[in-house]
């Protein structure tokens, strides 16, 4: 009778023990911040990497003129957009490269480079 009730104590322990393991796996990460960032037009960001000072650079395109986050303009068309926050995620710089009327480009992945841009 006394392994009878051990058992029944192990089995409920081990169960227990695999619904609090499968819910820790299945976790989702704190969001640490959301924001939005762009301008008064169409802006994607495809490419973002964590950079060694602790914030981020977003890499993408804008059809934006200067607006909200967006600090340089462009005639018409998209150009290539980069954006470098903090690890709060205020921004602290921001660079369009391209004419805009070369078609349409799209930025796909940034690096770091030595100096911290």
């Amino acid at each position: 009778m006394k392994n009878n009730i051990r058992f029944k104590r192990l089995i409920k322990f081990l169960l227990a023990l695999i619904v609090f393991a499968h819910a820790s796996v299945l976790a989702q990460p704190a969001i640490q911040w959301q924001k939005t960032i762009g301008g008064n037009q169409y802006d994607q960001v495809n490419a973002i990497i964590s950079t060694s000072d602790g914030g981020y650079i977003l890499g993408g395109y804008s059809n934006s003129l200067i607006s909200g986050d967006k600090s340089e303009e462009i005639p018409y068309g998209q150009s290539y957009w980069i954006v470098k926050v903090t690890a709060d995620g205020i921004k602290e710089w921001d660079k369009t490269i391209g004419q805009g009327n070369n078609g349409d480009d799209q930025l796909t992945s940034v690096l770091e480079t030595d100096d911290g841009g």
